[in-house]
């Protein structure tokens, strides 16, 4: 895959997951928590 992008079929399978959906709850998991990290961070007092 282009720009550094990994096909989530080899994410699965490395990590030994028997489906797809298993793989992509970690992959939300981390959007999550890097979303609320940033909207922590970036909390102006006005």
């Amino acid at each position: 895959m282009m720009d550094g992008q990994v096909d989530l079929r080899y994410v699965r399978d490395n990590l030994g997951h028997v489906s797809i959906s298993t793989t992509r709850q970690y992959l939300h998991a981390d959007d999550d928590e890097r979303r609320r990290a940033i909207e922590s961070g970036l909390k102006l007092n006005w």
